[in-house]
Order: structure tokens, then C-alpha cells, then sequence
């Protein structure tokens, strides 16, 4: 997982993760379901693991649901 590239540019990896820090801390949420296709399956399964690494996720859950693929 890239959280920040080596240009100093950052990507979706680090947005996914600010935004469950907003949504924790700010939002006071206690469930995160992202629903995309099934393709992000393994991009939201990193960015969970981060945050839980991070030790955002303590009594909340977050989960990604696929659904298909999008374009074939």
C-alpha cells in the first residue's frame, strides 16, 4: 500500500484512509460500508487493514460490499 508517492503526490490509497479518519473522528461513525464493484475488493481490504493497524478501528466496523464488475 502507497500512501504517499515518491513524487509527493498522493492517491486514492491516502484519500480512502483520510476519509475514515473523518468519518471516525468527525462524523462519529460506528459502521463504514463502501459498495463498489467487486474489483476494489482488494483496495478497500488494505485500507481496512490500515486503519485498523492505525488503531482508528477499535469498536467500529468497516466492510467493503462488491457487487459485480463495472464494464465487463
Amino acid at each position: 500500500m502507497i500512501v504517499v508517492k515518491s513524487d509527493g503526490g498522493f492517491n486514492y490509497d491516502s484519500t480512502d484512509l483520510a476519509a475514515i479518519q473523518y468519518r471516525l473522528s468527525k462524523l462519529n461513525a460506528d459502521r463504514i460500508v463502501y459498495i463498489t464493484d467487486s474489483g476494489q475488493r482488494e483496495h478497500f481490504e488494505m485500507v481496512i487493514a490500515a486503519a485498523k493497524k492505525a488503531g482508528w478501528l477499535t469498536n467500529q466496523r468497516a466492510e467493503h460490499m462488491g457487487f459485480g464488475v463495472i464494464l465487463g
